[in-house]
């Protein structure tokens, strides 16, 4: 019964659990909070409940369900309170640049121990770490233990192949960054620069029936590949914009159900042949309107017009916003070393 109830009571109470916890622990890393959904928490006492997070641990991460009003990853900029998204049973179809969010998401259909539970496949818990790690996010993956304390074998199953896939793959996951590259048909890849170099870490879901994997639109010039697992070298080789790795003699043994790993280093920052994006406060306005581009390659330079003109070399570098005051239509390409790398981008504005 909720006769009686008395919201204020509990949040001062709570704020004292939590003050205990950041004062007599040392230094904590994060406070992942939940229930929020609860129809009497507000955002005066997110608020409230985050300050004190910030008062007595200045450097703790907190998560944005410590307010209402989540929306899976979007809440932890929209709102400015929380450090990182948390959509739930989902996997974003791509990362957003700036934001930090993480995953969470069962193993079977259920949070706590259930009898009847279905479980995911240890395959596709595989895949989804190293999908979400290629868009820059991180997984929290539950086990729901019995009542008696122990993990149900399902999960079990789970956590030994994750064990195994680790084992051999680990540094493709760990310390990594977002993937540099577009979508790309056979699997995910994962980035990180070591020794001043750059490796792009390419998992294989779907092994290339004609024995080479194709890098695609990378304009660095030189390369060199090999298997994660036993360092197998690996010859590559440009063809026109994209990267080719032979594979072909790769030994059956040497390709994971999973996800089989092969590492492509490149001698600098990866450099992406990719339409611009291109963005604007809105697409009818009626003194100006601000038109900025995005997702743009280190190394890769944009040429734009504004009158609906194809950008060629010599069209208006791209450095800034670009303030438009007529009905037009702005269009963009990439280009690298003087030469065109991508398709036109276009958006149209209204001047009303």
């Amino acid at each position: 019964s909720a006769s009686g109830a008395d919201l204020d009571r509990y949040v001062k109470y709570l704020h004292a659990q939590v003050t205990e916890l950041l004062t007599n622990y040392g230094d904590i890393g994060v406070m992942w909070f939940d229930g929020e959904w609860e129809s009497t928490w507000n955002e005066r006492y997110g608020e409230s409940l985050h300050d004190l997070c910030r008062r007595l641990q200045p450097n703790v991460i907190v998560n944005n369900r410590v307010t209402v009003g989540r929306e899976g990853m979007e809440d932890a900029t929209r709102r400015k309170i929380g450090d990182f998204g948390t959509p739930e049973q989902t996997i974003p179809s791509e990362g957003v640049a700036g934001l930090d969010w993480e995953t969470c998401m069962t193993m079977g259909r259920h949070w706590g121990y259930n009898k009847r539970d279905t479980f995911k496949t240890p395959r596709d818990l595989v895949r989804n770490l190293v999908d979400i790690a290629s868009k820059g996010g991180n997984y929290l993956l539950n086990v729901g233990p019995t009542a008696e304390g122990t993990f149900p074998e399902p999960s079990v199953g789970i956590l030994r192949n994750y064990a195994r896939w680790m084992g051999k793959y680990s540094e493709s996951i760990y310390g990594t960054v977002a993937s540099p590259l577009g979508a790309i048909p056979w699997g995910r890849c994962t980035a990180k620069e070591v020794d001043g170099k750059w490796r792009l870490y390419l998992h294989v879901f779907d092994w290339p029936a004609d024995g080479r994997l194709r890098v695609p639109l990378v304009g660095n010039e030189s390369s060199r590949a090999w298997m994660l697992e036993d360092k197998r070298r690996l010859r590559s080789h440009k063809v026109g914009n994209d990267i080719v790795i032979e594979v072909v003699e790769v030994p059956r043994a040497q390709v994971d159900e999973d996800a089989t790993v092969v590492v492509l280093e490149l001698p600098n920052k990866p450099i992406v042949y990719r339409p611009p994006r291109i963005a604007a406060e809105a697409d009818i306005f009626v003194e100006s309107v601000s038109v900025r581009v995005n997702d743009v390659s280190e190394g890769v330079e944009v040429r734009y017009t504004v009158n609906g003109s194809e950008p060629i070399a010599s069209s208006q570098k791209y450095e800034g916003p670009v303030t438009m005051t007529a009905t037009g239509v702005f269009r963009a390409r990439a280009f690298h070393n003087g030469r065109p790398v991508s398709d036109v981008s276009e958006l149209r504005v209204n001047k009303v």
